[in-house]
């Protein structure tokens, strides 16, 4: 007999072994074994694995299913599957552009959440779409010869490729394969019959691929065509229809109509239009257009299968169709929807359209037609409705009898009797056109708001949330476009953990727009003597100003976002034709940042002098590090913060940005550092010598950033020529900290700071030196360096703004979309590990509450994978290379390592001495990443595993809170991370579980019950010598585990020969075990509990620690 793990889930091991005998201790430790083996072992079935694509409904009126995209996004709080789901959505469809916009926007595809990730892409897709970005230099997971095998075609294979990258999809394997099977299923169609036809509009399905597939080669085989009816006696109803659907009236119209009527196919305005378009449009069968509907398929979270191949009907069509319909509205449209009394929607506009063009005005509006019309007595069409009005259908139209429609039946009128005065029918006529005049006022401003907020992103948006836009009112679609924006806000901020207020929402609208737009307002605003240039809202409400004046007399401007080598314009440069002469009479140096700020101030009738030129280009380039700076994750942080950064000035405003990106965003300096590495390393042709030189200088750019411009300040203090040698030397200098005392800070109105006396200038000349280096920084990569220093030799002379305008010239030189995309695909490479990680690993992360990112799914899985990896990270890295800067000594190192190790045997016998320890651990793990990175032979992995390291350690902080431990412990010079898990229980009761790995002694797990008569419990391992030590030395064991007043009562000894760490017990870090309430009693018993449950705990790892070395 065995037991299943959702048996065992609820037993302790002394439940599960019987105590009457030896015979009954065998069978209870095979129980047992059959447990916590590997999952291998138990079963030989074929690896399951999840599709993170679903096939969409099959009705959509009958039943609304939702794709995996749709059902993890509204999950909220996420279960284990729910989290490694929304993980492999992400590996299938976040693409290398999608990360290098990530990385733009201030996110880090490692440390920010999945749920947060699939916000972001969202939003960065539709960007894409919408700007129809070229992303055909990123590359792909397939080789092209991998490709033409699949799909037997080379050419078939490389549509199919394309199809991925127009799509912003990756080229993965499932993907491909989704494609090439859904171009192999549309080639085998043919033109739809009227079988195929009325099966799709009976039962609603979209003309999918799959749907249509199915419709030919299954539905329609028992389709019997009907018998022709005479439609004459009500054509003019049929007509009403056919407009009202937005169609010309034509012979095909009007015999789609009747072939519907006859087919028992209600004859409304939506089945109309499907229906013509069905019969009268070709499908799209061609493989390469099939390819590129499938991957849009997929980029919508569904299946290749669901490519909508009707002209006309994806979403995307219908999104931009929306926007023509409004644009090409006119006002006679809205006057007939007036009249006709229609609510104010895009199926209105298209309606009114039609009998615009059509020029047709004896046509009315009747909502269907069913055929029992048909068969009955002919209609007869009033005079109301030969002239244009709407005519009512009664019931006994639906019966089959004549309706007769009066003149009161007229829209907008009001019924009159004959003896009704001709005053009061005057007075409700007058009545009647004010209120029609209000109504047609009303429209016009609604059409003038749908204007401006719709766009078809935005309508694509809606039409995935499953929002019909064609009959939703304007009034109400201007208010879900409007929440479109909001919504990305809005789930940012929760993603933080912000409670995401109305005012913070609309605080981060703003923030976003009003950024947005000042990019594009003239440059000349910065010298506007009468506005308030110092913080966003003051630039942008007088720029706006200023913008409009310029548009209104069709006059060029620069933009306040500065463009690389921009084309001015010929009038631009006729107005300052004469600035290089200012700039020479006045000894300065022609560059592009001068020329501006001369323009600038010529504008604005400001006298230009060497000081208000330096001021001005200062005051530019603060702004210009505000568009850098003002990321949605960074905006996302300070309202966290509290902060409003429409108010503050901009020095303040980078400054806190920066702070922000230093501190919250995931190591932001360590990624750039390992990207710059890496980027380095492939290029095989580099000389050890230039590696020291592309490293020396990122270096130093960072050593200069993180004196906080300290630096430049002691150097123009000094005299000295503010050059990138002398900051060098500056940074190195063993007595920089008494001559740092200089603060960069200024703002527009003013600077200030403690100089010993430096000037105004001297100030702001060092803000905007230290500015530009982390311009510089920014622009820093390995291929343009190597351009710089092929080019200009001498760049150790340059000063911080020349040398950030060589960078600039050198990124124009330098095509690094190549390079750029193989980094993207190596970093999603961790986002597909992410994904293939075994539920358990996220079961633990659900259970403690810790956050689902790329990092810490990773460290995870490490943690028990490669269980002593994290502390031989630690303890076993060595420190004799390093290049002396920012680190502990090296013996001093060795010294902390060996004391640490000492006090983590001691500490485990008391919680707060465990949390001291664990405190110290971090600390001596964060000089050993300082070690390891300043190393220098460092490679981009050694920074990606001290980035492991960091993760492991944050998970593991927050295990140590659930008492769950990572304990080090050196035995015979092997190191072992031996997990220590407390499970508290009633009174003075509770569970201990020890698991290690040693390459010598194998896996060993122990786990322990403290009852009331003593201590149970059982150690295993899959060491068959190690399990007969373990049984020879049972008497020392139980001597060592049992304390003053605490008898071992049982202790069983077993070899498991696939013994499982992760399914051991209670279940890998007490996954899998019944959660305990903490005890609620008195002080005093909690305080024995604790020292009786972590003395088990010591004495066990002593005793192990004892054993094993002294059989060594």
């Amino acid at each position: 007999m065995r037991i299943d793990n959702q048996q065992q889930q609820n037993k302790g091991v002394t439940d599960l072994m019987p105590q009457t005998g030896a015979a009954e201790e065998k069978k209870g430790i095979q129980l047992f074994a059959d447990a916590v083996k590997t999952e291998s072992s138990k079963k030989n079935a074929g690896k399951t694995s999840f599709q993170a694509k679903e096939v969409t409904y099959l009705n959509p009126a009958k039943e609304e299913k939702k794709t995996v995209i749709d059902e993890v996004e509204q999950a909220g709080a996420m279960d284990a599957g729910e989290r490694k789901a929304q993980m492999a959505v992400l590996a299938e469809t976040t693409s290398p552009e999608d990360y290098k916009k990530m990385q733009e926007d201030g996110f880090s595809l490692d440390d920010t959440t999945s749920n947060k990730i699939v916000t972001v892409t969202d939003k960065i897709k539709a960007q894409l779409a919408k700007a129809g970005v070229d992303i055909s230099k990123f590359g792909d997971d397939l080789d092209f010869e991998q490709l033409a095998q699949i799909t037997g075609s080379p050419e078939l294979a490389a549509q199919i490729a394309n199809s991925l990258r127009e799509a912003d999809l990756p080229l993965t394997d499932d993907n491909f394969k989704q494609i090439a099977e859904t171009v192999d299923m549309a080639d085998s169609l043919s033109p739809l019959d009227d079988g195929a036809v009325k099966y799709l509009i009976d039962n609603q399905l979209e003309p999918t691929v799959q749907n249509i597939y199915f419709a030919e080669h299954s539905a329609s085989a028992g389709y019997i065509p009907a018998e022709q009816q005479d439609i004459s006696s009500f054509l003019p109803q049929v007509k009403n229809i056919i407009v009202s659907a937005g169609l010309e009236v034509n012979d095909d119209t009007i015999a789609t109509s009747q072939w519907m009527l006859e087919n028992d196919i209600p004859l409304t305005k939506e089945n109309l239009t499907y229906a013509q378009a069905l019969r009268q449009t070709e499908l799209t069968t061609g493989s390469e257009a099939v390819a590129g509907l499938s991957a849009e398929a997929l980029g919508e979270g569904k299946s290749a299968q669901d490519a909508v191949i009707l002209s006309g009907y994806t979403w995307m069509e219908q999104a931009k169709d929306a926007v023509d319909t409004v644009e090409n509205a006119t006002d006679e449209d809205l006057v007939y929807i007036v009249e006709k009394g229609l609510p104010l929607t895009l199926d209105s506009l298209r309606e009114a359209a039609a009998n615009r063009v059509s020029g047709d005005q004896s046509v009315g509006n009747v909502a269907s037609v069913s055929k029992s019309q048909s068969a009955g007595t002919s209609s007869s069409a009033s005079e109301s409705q030969a002239s244009g009005t709407a005519s009512a259908a009664s019931e006994s139209q639906a019966s089959g009898t004549a309706s007769s429609a009066s003149k009161s039946q007229t829209v907008g009128t009001v019924a009159s009797s004959e003896n009704q005065s001709e005053d009061a029918v005057q007075s409700n006529a007058n009545e009647s056109y004010a209120q029609k005049d209000q109504q047609l006022l009303t429209a016009r401003r609604q059409l003038e708001e749908i204007r401006l907020a719709m766009t078809a992103e935005a309508n694509y948006r809606l039409l995935k949330q499953g929002i019909s836009i064609d009959t939703e009112p304007l009034v109400k679609l201007v208010e879900q476009l409007k929440d479109q924006e909001n919504e990305y806000y809005r789930n940012l901020l929760m993603s933080e953990g912000v409670d995401a207020s109305e005012e913070q929402v609309e605080l981060f609208g703003e923030v976003d727009k009003k950024v947005t737009d000042m990019r594009y307002v003239p440059a000349y605003v910065l010298g506007m003597k009468d506005a308030e240039v110092s913080t966003i809202d003051g630039v942008h409400k007088a720029g706006m100003e200023l913008k409009s004046s310029f548009e209104k007399a069709s006059q060029q401007y620069e933009t306040l976002m500065t463009a690389p080598r921009a084309d001015l314009g010929d009038s631009i440069q006729k107005a300052f034709r004469n600035v290089d002469d200012i700039l020479n009479d006045l000894g300065m140096e022609l560059t592009d940042e001068n020329r501006r700020a001369v323009r600038i101030l010529g504008y604005n009738s400001i006298e230009i002098t060497q000081d208000s030129v330096l001021q001005m280009k200062a005051a530019d380039e603060e702004v210009q590090r505000v568009f850098k700076n003002m990321t949605p994750a960074v905006v996302t942080q300070m309202i966290k913060r509290g902060i409003n950064p429409l108010e503050m000035d901009f020095t303040s405003l980078n400054q806190e940005a920066e702070s922000i990106k230093s501190e919250e965003l995931g190591g932001e300096d360590n990624r750039r550092f390992s990207e710059y590495l890496w980027k380095m390393e492939q290029n095989h042709e580099i000389s050890e010598e230039e590696r020291s030189s592309y490293i020396g200088i990122y270096r130093l750019i960072r050593q200069v950033e993180n004196t906080d411009g300290a630096a430049i300040g002691a150097l123009i203090q000094q005299g000295a020529p503010l050059t990138m040698k002398n900051l060098l030397t500056a940074v190195r200098s063993e007595k920089r900290s008494s001559k740092m005392d200089y603060s960069v800070d200024y703002n527009f109105d003013g600077v200030s700071g403690t100089s010993n006396g430096s000037s105004i200038t001297d100030q702001i000349e060092a803000a905007y030196q230290n500015n530009c280096l982390k311009d510089a920084s920014e622009l820093l990569t390995p291929e343009r360096a190597k351009v710089l220093f092929e080019q200009d030799s001498d760049w150790e002379n340059m000063t911080p703004e020349e040398f950030k305008a060589a960078l600039a010239h050198a990124k124009e030189q330098t095509d690094e979309s190549g390079i750029d995309a193989d980094y993207a695909k190596e970093q999603l490479a961790q986002l597909e590990q992410a994904a293939n990680a075994d539920e358990s690993i996220y079961r633990i992360l659900d259970k403690y509450d810790i956050p689902n990112t790329v990092s810490n799914v990773l460290a995870m899985e490490s943690m028990l994978y490669q269980r002593n990896q994290m502390f031989r990270k630690i303890f076993g890295s060595s420190t004799a290379d390093h290049n002396g800067d920012n680190q502990v000594d090296a013996d001093d190192l060795e010294a902390i390592k060996q004391e640490l190790l000492e006090e983590f045997g001691e500490a485990v016998s008391e919680p707060a001495d465990m949390a001291v320890a664990q405190e110290k651990l971090g600390e001596l793990a964060e000089n050993v990443m300082k070690t390891m990175i300043n190393s220098d032979h460092v490679t981009s992995l050694d920074v990606r595993e001290m980035k492991m390291l960091s993760a492991q350690l944050s998970v593991n902080s927050i295990l140590a809170k659930e008492e769950q431990y990572a304990v080090p412990v050196m035995v015979n010079d092997e190191l072992m991370n031996v997990s220590v898990k407390i499970v508290r229980g009633v009174d003075k009761k509770g569970i201990v579980d020890i698991m290690m790995e040693s390459e010598l002694r194998g896996k060993i797990a122990a786990t322990f019950q403290a009852k009331e008569d003593g201590i149970h419990g059982l150690v295993a391992t899959d060491s068959e010598e190690t399990a007969e030590l373990f049984k020879e030395q049972t008497q020392n064991l139980m001597d060592s585990l049992g304390g003053e007043n605490d008898d071992v009562t049982e202790l069983h000894c077993a070899h498991i020969e696939d013994l499982d760490l992760k399914h051991f017990s209670m279940g890998a870090f007490g996954v899998d075990a019944k959660d305990e309430s903490r005890t609620s009693e008195d002080q005093e018993t909690y305080r024995v509990q604790t020292s009786r449950l972590y003395g088990i705990a010591e004495h066990f790892i002593k005793a192990v620690k004892g054993t094993l070395a002294n059989e060594a």
